[in-house]
């Protein structure tokens, strides 16, 4: 080791790396002889304790060792530093620290360090922190520190207070929206028993039912809703939770109407459950909400209707339900295209043959006067253009557009 010294000079790396290693001998060389300071959080992180407790003996630092103490999980280390004369902001966390040996506790799921810290002196609910202790012991899916916060006070519906741009950010979350999003049943089970409030918004104004139902969790969407969850809430986009039911389960479709869910909700874009559905090619969910009333010719958005859908994307089941079910061929989206134009521009041949046998009009023109045979005129399509032909369609509008 002495010869690689003459060729390089150690840094902090070389003491990360020996933290990592254990290797005790190699971190005392470089602090003493190199004046490596030994990094408490790589020490913590690696779990070695005879390092933290070098730093500790050389520094007397109990304001950084104390806090980080707790990440050990060994209540007798935090109790042996208290004999430091650790003082009140060691044990709740000075001001200007954004965690506390508490917090540090939770996220390390260390709960019996934890109750330790709570039974002499530590703090829950510190005004100053951006996550709360409750909020952080629901990320770690801890449901027995969860309730041992509880028991000693947890403001239960306290808000998050992160700051993101994303749309998708986790701004202003409660633990239970955070239990819901993350799918974590057992903890959303204790925080709802527990009194949390089942209708507040997220800063995408999302409701607990919003992501137990898009996680299709048929449990808590049950538990919610028994707990007076707001069946119709929308969130920032004016989604319901049927609109994410109606991609995935008819289970949770059928619990939302019965609910009383609106099944004509309709987003900021017009959306209604049954584009949902349709979109996502659920049949059995498609006929279910045609089964409570819902005309099979009306717009599922602002455009078409669910056979228009069903053609643009090729779901040749889906269309022969809706078909035989009195789905209207010949209805135009808000560009002219009937579902055989928009057939036909896909290559969906199939679906294009079910529509002419359900009445599509061949020759019907979209906005530009289009018909469907002249837009299947592509080298690929040459069969598909002379079986068009061949069923009736008028080349005269061909040659009328160029």
């Amino acid at each position: 080791m002495s010869e690689c010294m003459k060729v390089v000079k150690p840094d902090n790396q070389c003491m990360e790396d020996a933290i990592i290693s254990h290797n005790i001998d190699f971190v005392c060389f470089l602090m003493n002889d190199y004046f490596i300071k030994i990094p408490i959080v790589n020490c913590c992180e690696f779990k070695n304790l005879q390092a933290f407790l070098v730093y500790l003996d050389q520094t007397n630092n109990i304001e950084e060792t104390f806090p980080n103490s707790s990440r050990f999980n060994i209540p007798f280390l935090c109790k042996y530093l208290l004999n430091y004369d650790v003082n009140a902001e060691d044990i709740i966390g000075p001001q200007q620290r954004k965690n506390t040996t508490l917090h540090y506790a939770i996220e390390g799921n260390t709960v019996e360090t934890a109750e330790f810290l709570i039974n002499h002196g530590a703090i829950i609910n510190k005004s100053h922190v951006v996550l709360t202790e409750l909020y952080i012991a629901t990320m770690n899916n801890c449901k027995e520190m969860v309730e041992l916060l509880l028991a000693h006070g947890a403001k239960i519906d306290e808000k998050n207070r992160l700051i993101s741009n994303s749309s998708e950010s986790n701004d202003h979350m409660t633990a239970l929206h955070m239990a819901t999003e993350r799918n974590f049943t057992d903890v959303a089970v204790s925080l709802i028993t527990h009194g949390a409030n089942v209708n507040l918004r997220d800063g995408n104004y999302y409701m607990p039912l919003h992501y137990a139902v898009k996680n299709n969790n048929k449990q808590l969407v049950e538990l919610l809703l028994s707990h007076g969850a707001i069946v119709d809430a929308t969130n920032n986009k004016n989604q319901t939770p049927l609109h994410f039911a109606a991609k995935q389960s008819k289970e949770l479709v059928e619990i939302l109407i019965k609910h009383g869910a609106n099944i004509n909700a309709k987003t900021k874009i017009h959306d209604n459950p049954l584009y949902y559905a349709a979109s996502n090619n659920k049949k059995e969910i498609v006929e279910y909400i045609l089964s409570q009333g819902v005309d099979i010719n009306s717009l599922v958005n602002s455009v078409c209707t669910a056979l228009y859908i069903a053609a643009e994307k090729n779901y040749k089941e889906l269309s022969e339900f809706l078909l035989l079910h009195g789905a209207d061929p010949n209805i135009k989206c808000e560009y002219g295209n009937t579902a055989l134009h928009i057939a036909v521009m896909h290559g969906c041949g199939e679906i294009a043959m079910a529509l002419l046998k359900h009445g599509a009009d061949i020759n019907a023109k979209e906005s530009r006067s289009l018909t469907p045979v002249y837009l299947s005129i592509k080298p690929e399509n040459q069969k598909f253009t002379l079986d068009l032909i061949e069923l009736g369609a008028d080349l005269s509008l061909i040659y009328s557009n160029g």
